[in-house]
């Protein structure tokens, strides 16, 4: 038996009998599993959900003693957790908040200055992304979609690697933190990954701290 993918609440396993299947194999089929199981989750979602969530992000940013910084956010697609609280509430915290661009297919992310309210404008794959005209930033924390995560800190993404090249990049520049958000039930035992691929520092749910490589 190889690797698998164990919900908490939904019981389901991605269950590989051939332990000969390539990673990026392993990788979409997971994703097919997780992106069910998240849209079961985002069904039966609150606003008490979205609403722990930011305190809990803005709680453990106090614990890091992060304040007045560049914070990524993202515009939630599909059944992506909804963060659009947290951000309101990281800019009456001090913060200054951004949102991600795709400006070039399979290059790294951009991102464009973001305040509540500002008019957003649809990108590639469906994305919400600030004018053409927003301020440019670079961040000084990122926050980070995903289909699913583990307690390590690996994150199934959706395969494209725009999140990878952008931590890659932004990492040799600065000092980067990452925090994945998501909802604790898309935590899963293991997910496929490489001694390569990039783990995020934090997750953070509705729940609170559930993972991440600098999680103690």
């Amino acid at each position: 038996m190889g690797p698998s993918l164990h919900y908490k609440k939904y019981k389901k396993d991605l269950k590989v009998e051939n332990n000969n299947l390539s990673i990026r194999t392993l990788k979409n089929s997971a994703r097919d599993q997780a992106k069910a199981v998240r849209q079961k989750i985002h069904g039966g979602a609150s606003p008490l959900h979205y609403i722990n969530l930011s305190k809990n992000l803005l709680s453990h940013l106090n614990t890091l003693n992060c304040k007045n910084k560049v914070v990524a956010g993202f515009w939630p697609l599909g059944s992506e957790v909804d963060v659009r609280i947290a951000l309101s509430d990281l800019l009456r915290s001090g913060h200054a908040t951004c949102l991600p661009a795709i400006e070039k297919k399979d290059q790294p992310l951009v991102f464009r200055q973001y305040d509540v309210g500002d008019e957003l404008h649809t990108g590639m794959f469906g994305t919400k992304e600030p004018s053409v005209d927003a301020p440019h930033v670079t961040p000084d924390i990122l926050l980070v979609p995903l289909l699913a995560f583990d307690e390590s800190g690996h994150r199934l993404g959706y395969g494209g690697g725009y999140y990878d090249r952008t931590i890659e990049m932004l990492s040799k520049e600065k000092t980067l933190l990452t925090i994945g958000l998501a909802f604790s039930e898309q935590k899963v035992r293991n997910v496929p990954h490489t001694d390569h691929d990039i783990m995020l520092d934090y997750i953070v749910t509705e729940l609170g701290l559930l993972g991440g490589k600098k999680q103690k």
